[in-house]
């Protein structure tokens, strides 16, 4: 038996994860929320190939997204709901091929440059027929 689903939430002392997560590589979803001083994701996540859904949740000292995120070649679904202080997205976003819902909620500064952050990380993105991405009220 192979664990599908995790959850991390409420470990509000928690400043990062264990590189041990990137082990799990059954995980077909997995979320973070409610984690006040979380300030990065572990690098070891690169490694869940078969991740489809990641949502991140209530992490305000998450400033900066990672690169390796093109990694993540089975990922349908990225969530990114009240991190206020991240800035960008990757370029390597564009990569996402199987990506189909990219939701980005209560990220003022996200959202202050949302259609030029999205254009900078590829047109490709844009014009996905299946791809749906909605920015608080904004769904393109």
């Amino acid at each position: 038996m192979s664990l599908k689903k995790l959850k991390i939430w409420g470990c509000l002392g928690l400043t990062s994860l264990s590189e041990a997560v990137g082990y799990l590589t059954s995980l077909s979803s997995l979320a973070f929320q409610d984690l006040p001083k979380l300030e990065s994701l572990p690098v070891s996540l690169q490694h869940l190939t078969n991740l489809q859904d990641l949502y991140i949740i209530d992490c305000p000292n998450l400033m900066i997204f990672p690169e390796w995120i093109s990694k993540l070649t089975s990922l349908e679904t990225l969530g990114i709901d009240r991190c206020p202080n991240l800035a960008s997205l990757p370029d390597e976003l564009q990569c996402l091929r199987s990506l189909q819902r990219l939701k980005i909620e209560n990220c003022p500064l996200l959202e202050k440059g949302a259609k030029k952050e999205l254009v900078r990380i590829g047109p490709s993105l844009l014009t996905s027929p299946i791809l749906t991405i909605r920015v608080n009220t904004l769904i393109f």
